[in-house]
C-alpha cells in the first residue's frame, strides 16, 4: 500500500473518540464500526473472541450477536442487550394485527443475511412514520465476524432511534 493509499485510509477509518470538529463522535453505528475496524486490523474479520463487553461498555446495551445458524427469523441470539430488546415489542403500526406488523428489531435486521451473504458491513438508516403521527428516526449497523476468516459466522450490530 502506497503511502498515500495509507493516509486515505487513516482518514476514512477515524477512530471513535477522535473529536469530530471539537466533539467525541456520538452515533452509535460509526463508534460501533470503529471497534469493529479497530478489532479486525489487517484481517478480513475480527472474531467472536476478539470482541470484548468491557471495551465498549457504554454502546453494549444497544448491541446485539446472532450466530449464522439464527440467519433468518427467528433470530438466534448469542447476545441481546438490554436497551436493543426494547425494540422487541415496539410494533410501528401500534397494534399486532395493523398493516405494520413489524417491530423495530425486524427493521434493523431486515439487512441481515445480506451480511451473512456478501460478508460485508451494513448501515440502516430510516425514517418510519408510525400510527400516532410521529416518526422515528433509527439507525442500526450490521458486521461480520469469522473464526476462521472465511465464514462469516456471526454477526455484531446496534441499532436505536428515537421518536419526532
Amino acid at each position: 500500500m502506497t503511502p498515500f493509499m495509507s493516509q486515505v485510509r487513516s482518514l476514512l477509518h477515524t477512530r471513535a473518540a477522535t473529536p469530530v470538529s471539537g466533539k467525541t463522535e456520538r452515533r452509535l453505528s460509526f463508534r460501533l464500526r470503529n471497534y469493529w475496524e479497530d478489532l479486525r486490523g489487517g484481517a478480513a474479520y475480527p472474531a467472536l473472541g476478539d470482541v470484548k463487553p468491557e471495551d465498549i461498555s457504554d454502546i453494549w446495551p444497544w448491541c446485539f450477536v446472532i450466530s449464522a445458524q439464527g440467519r433468518f427469523p427467528p433470530y438466534e441470539f448469542h447476545y441481546l442487550g438490554g436497551n436493543f430488546a426494547t425494540y422487541s415489542s415496539l410494533y410501528l403500526g401500534g397494534e399486532r394485527d395493523s398493516i405494520a406488523d413489524s417491530t423495530l428489531m425486524d427493521k434493523a435486521l431486515e439487512k441481515l443475511p445480506e451480511v451473512f451473504e456478501l460478508g460485508t458491513p451494513v448501515y440502516v438508516e430510516e425514517e418510519i412514520p408510525r400510527f400516532d403521527r410521529r416518526r422515528l428516526l433509527m439507525r442500526a449497523s450490521l458486521f461480520p465476524l469469522s473464526d476462521d476468516q472465511f465464514h462469516v459466522n456471526f454477526v455484531i450490530g446496534a441499532a436505536n432511534g428515537k421518536l419526532v
